[in-house]
């Protein structure tokens, strides 16, 4: 058993002992699919996740997506259902930054290629690649079904504590120095000021 601490400051992490034991420290665990960090990066999570929905895409390859019987409509449903849900598994409570829509925009063109039997050669654009699939970008996609959980929990009761936590602020505490860290709240207003549903 191990602790993870917030902020990861090692001087001001409390000891825990139990049965006389003494607890060691951790920068990161995995809760319930999800790797949580002392420094709440998302990286490690999105290469957890991209690498999860390889291994998806490549036990199906043979039979799904590089099948020349099955249909582009087909392969995209089996793309949709099984390594877009792997790949954006618990993504509706992320605060992604730029490199990590990279990451994961690079996986799914990947993907599409491989489905559309489009060498990268060709050098077809993104944009025309998504359109043969019939998909949205990633990010569009990510959005979507973040702001579909905001919906969610915007509409629950004021008791409930998805809802107390998205609109509570912490009543003491002071900013680190230099640049902040976006927070959630930060990242649902960039997003609302946005079209998720515009193809792009």
């Amino acid at each position: 058993m191990e602790v993870l601490y917030l902020p990861s400051d090692s001087s001001l992490s409390p000891t825990f002992y139990i049965s006389g034991d003494q607890l060691g420290l951790t920068e990161q665990f995995t809760c319930l699919g999800s790797i949580i960090t002392s420094t709440c990066d998302l990286t490690a999570e999105i290469q957890h996740r991209v690498n999860l929905a390889s291994v998806s895409f490549g036990r199906l390859s043979k039979r799904a997506f590089t099948n020349h019987d099955l249909s582009t409509r087909t392969k995209m449903a089996v793309y949709n259902a099984i390594c877009v849900s792997t790949l954006l598994y618990a993504c509706e409570g992320w605060t992604p930054y730029r490199r990590h829509i990279r990451a994961l925009e690079a996986f799914h063109i990947r993907c599409l290629q491989t489905i559309l039997h489009v060498p990268w050669w060709d050098k077809i654009p993104h944009f025309e690649i998504r359109l043969r699939a019939g998909t949205a970008c990633l990010e569009t996609i990510l959005l979507r079904r973040q702001l579909r959980w905001l919906g969610h929990v915007i509409r629950m009761p004021g008791n409930k504590l998805p809802r107390r936590l998205l609109y509570s602020e912490l009543s003491c505490g002071r900013r680190s120095v230099g640049a902040q860290k976006k927070r959630f709240k930060d990242h649902n207003k960039s997003s609302l000021m946005r079209d998720p549903f515009r193809q792009t």
